[in-house]
């Protein structure tokens, strides 16, 4: 067991690495992310982004190539891995499947409201 001072000076020698490797320590915090909230890797969010052909699922709009910040895994809620990804969304889109609590007859009638005043 660690005491205090070897854990100071473990978190010191880790904040250090982390200030000289931004690149390296966002992409451990995505992976990192993934894994633990979809258990999902980012080779398999990369491989579906390009299945989609770089776009999102609902809208088409490309992803930002270099970030991707915009690309949200839309996933089933209360289901981990591969199998709980639907696809890959842009921003919007995923805020607005949410927004309407992923239930497709609250969708159609927002459609239906929008034709009948189009």
């Amino acid at each position: 067991m660690r005491d205090k001072r070897q854990l100071a000076l473990h978190n010191a020698t880790q904040k250090r690495w982390q200030a000289r490797h931004p690149e390296k320590k966002k992409y451990i915090d995505k992976r990192t992310c993934l894994q633990k909230k979809y258990g999902v890797s980012v080779e398999f969010k990369n491989a579906l982004i390009e299945k989609q052909g770089g776009c999102c699922a609902i809208c088409a709009k490309p992803f930002d190539q270099t970030a991707r910040k915009n690309a949200c895994l839309d996933h089933i809620h209360g289901m981990r891995g591969e199998e709980s990804v639907r696809a890959i969304l842009c921003v919007p889109c995923n805020a607005g499947i949410g927004n309407f609590y992923e239930d497709p007859e609250l969708l159609q009638a927002a459609i239906d409201y929008l034709e009948d005043y189009a």
